[in-house]
């Protein structure tokens, strides 16, 4: 059983910490498996080895587009 605080900034320290400790669980627990691919996720061309893009100029441009988009 957890210890017992009287004084109202214990009990809010430790109310935030439990929720910190869920959010950080929950987000973990929601990461899934990067997939391997066969072509570039941004132009279509084929890639080597299971990578996701052809280049890095590809990848940078994949991983900016969603900014651009407001994501």
């Amino acid at each position: 059983m957890s210890e017992q605080h009287s004084d109202p900034l214990d009990l809010g320290a430790d109310l935030a910490q439990r929720e910190r400790d869920a959010g950080v669980h929950a987000a973990r627990s929601s990461i899934k498996p990067i997939v391997p691919s066969k072509v570039c996720l941004h132009c279509g061309e084929e890639t080597l080895n299971g990578a996701r893009w052809c280049d890095a100029d590809c990848r940078d441009d994949y991983v900016e587009e969603p900014a651009k988009v407001g994501w």
